[in-house]
């Protein structure tokens, strides 16, 4: 049985790099989008590197346009909450959490919406391609376990036999 651990290894520094990228443009280690699930899978042929990313991620990566319909009130309220955001008086009044959600839904609704840290690259596309190295890696290291397992294969095939004839 070989041990994969070292697959799990490589495939972290992947993870690492997605959630550096996600800190750059902006995104806080306490979201949901920064600490998602992943796992790895490989049978000795087909790899993958899952990531369980929250479906805000799309937005992070691709920003949304404006459109008649509004954003989700409560994921902006759930924003709200993570980033720490205090709703500021306005006309000696100040708004509740969900009344500044509200605002902001309806400014995303009629503006759209980008990540002004974006600079171009979205975090995952920009993972991915600093990340070429890491995956080559990740190559290489199958690879090797591979020729580990049919190497072993061998050796049991041939242990079995007791003449080994070569003409």
């Amino acid at each position: 049985m070989i041990n994969y651990t070292s697959l799990f290894d490589i495939s972290q520094k992947i993870v690492e790099l997605y959630r550096q990228n996600l800190a750059q443009s902006g995104m806080r280690k306490e979201g949901a989008l920064y600490n998602f699930k992943w796992n790895v899978n490989f049978d000795g042929q087909d790899f993958e590197l899952i990531f369980r990313l929250p479906k805000e991620w799309y937005f992070v990566e691709y920003g949304r346009k404006p459109s008649m319909k509004m954003p989700p009130v409560n994921a902006i309220m759930q924003w709200i909450e993570v980033r720490k955001i205090v709703p500021q008086a306005r006309n000696g009044k100040v708004p509740s959490t969900k009344s500044l959600a509200f605002a902001i839904a309806k400014k995303i609704q009629k503006e759209g919406f980008y990540s002004p840290n974006h600079h171009g690259l979205k975090p995952l596309e920009k993972t991915f391609q600093q990340g070429r190295n890491i995956i080559q890696e990740l190559c290489d290291e199958m690879s090797k376990l591979l020729m580990k397992e049919v190497k072993e294969d061998v050796v049991k095939i041939f242990d079995g036999l007791k003449t080994f004839d070569t003409k």
